[in-house]
């Protein structure tokens, strides 16, 4: 991404799709991910801090890490596709009914 205040807000669907698997998530520092996904996601903004992150998950050898486990919790509870729809569905009949 460009450096600039769409990139900042964007909020990726792999980091859900990631989050969904269990998959531990690391991110570049974007103010869409942090306000959504908060500290269930590792931050890197450059090589080092990526490999950092790296090597933080793979020396934790815990079967369940809290924060992955969380994650996918995040996602089924709030962000699913039968809970983005039906919020979706919600928006156009209320659309539809002040026409």
């Amino acid at each position: 991404f460009v450096e600039n205040q769409v990139a900042h807000r964007s909020l990726p669907l792999k980091l859900f799709e990631y989050m969904a698997c269990g998959i531990p998530v690391i991110s570049s520092n974007l103010q869409g991910v942090r306000n959504a996904m908060g500290p269930l996601v590792q931050y890197a903004s450059d090589a080092s801090g990526y490999t950092e992150s790296i090597r933080r998950i793979v020396s934790d050898s815990s079967e369940d890490k809290p924060d992955t486990v969380r994650g996918r919790n995040l996602v089924k509870e709030k962000y699913s596709w039968d809970i983005l729809a039906a919020s979706l569905d919600a928006v156009i009949r209320s659309v539809r009914e002040d026409d």
